[in-house]
């Protein structure tokens, strides 16, 4: 089967651009690849400045042995007058719990390319604990961040959260050679019960979330651009149901400038807890 178009990004730094009309697809991967790293980034540090006080929420993972998730993800990634749309199905099941982590398998199957299957184990507030082999990081990071989504690699910082206050939050960091900056606002919406399409109903909270002004520095090339999205959690259970996040990029490298686009969704489309 042809190779995920997406998964042949190679690693920064990258090399400088020629004029526009000459960019190459290698390239556009680079850019894609920097771009990433400032949504993960950005959307890893948001649960950090979760406000204080009101009606509280559950963040710790909440799944049963023998439960089977499955979810539906697409991409949609426009840059440099290039366009890209990939899906994917992500197959989940939850082998074991020993008290503090949950032993997960996970099948990834995109629209074209290679399938992955993997084991990993998860603690109670969604982090993976150890390491994953580097393909499946590369795999997860340029399928859309989905890593950073509670129960699917990310994790919850704190174990509760209040409901209906807002934050905004001045975000300044430095990871891995690159300087992010950037104006953070979150805001933990009620626990009501909401009906999603295939799957009926759930009692669910939301979270919005956005990363404005956000600027990121690697070496030569500059970063700006902004996050918006938001994601439905089960209630008392954190099992995300759907998430979207809308991302908008210009990448500046020696005088050329051009920009990224991402569109990501994924939805819950199958849930066995028999």
């Amino acid at each position: 089967m042809k190779k995920s178009i997406i998964s042949e990004l190679p690693p920064p730094p990258p090399p400088p651009l020629p004029p526009p009309a000459k960019i190459s697809r290698r390239k556009m991967y680079i850019a894609i690849g920097l771009v990433a790293v400032v949504v993960i980034t950005a959307i890893l540090i948001v649960p950090y400045l979760l406000p204080s006080g009101g009606e509280k929420i559950s963040l710790i993972l909440n799944y049963k042995k023998g439960e089977k998730m499955t979810y539906n993800m697409t991409i949609a990634l426009s840059a440099m007058g290039m366009q890209v749309s990939q899906s994917a199905m992500i197959y989940m099941e939850v082998l074991d719990f020993d008290g503090e982590n949950y032993t997960i398998y996970y099948r990834i199957e995109p629209e074209t390319g290679i399938s992955e299957d993997f084991t990993v184990r998860v603690n109670k507030q969604g982090s993976i604990v150890g390491e994953l082999p580097p393909e499946i990081q590369q795999f997860w990071v340029l399928e859309g961040g989905s890593m950073s989504l509670p129960g699917f690699g990310g994790n919850f910082p704190k174990t509760e959260a209040a409901v209906g206050e807002e934050i905004q939050s001045p975000l300044s960091l430095d990871i891995s050679g690159m300087h992010i900056t950037g104006n953070v606002k979150i805001r933990f919406g009620g626990i009501t019960t909401k009906t999603f399409a295939g799957i009926g109903e759930f009692k669910v909270f939301k979270v919005d979330f956005s990363v404005s002004d956000l600027r990121a520095t690697y070496q030569n090339v500059v970063v700006t651009g902004s996050i918006d999205g938001y994601g439905y959690y089960e209630y008392n259970t954190c099992l995300p149901v759907e998430y979207f996040a809308r991302d908008s990029f210009s990448v500046s490298q020696d005088g050329q400038t051009y920009t990224v686009n991402i569109d990501l969704q994924i939805n819950l489309i199958e849930l066995n807890r028999s």
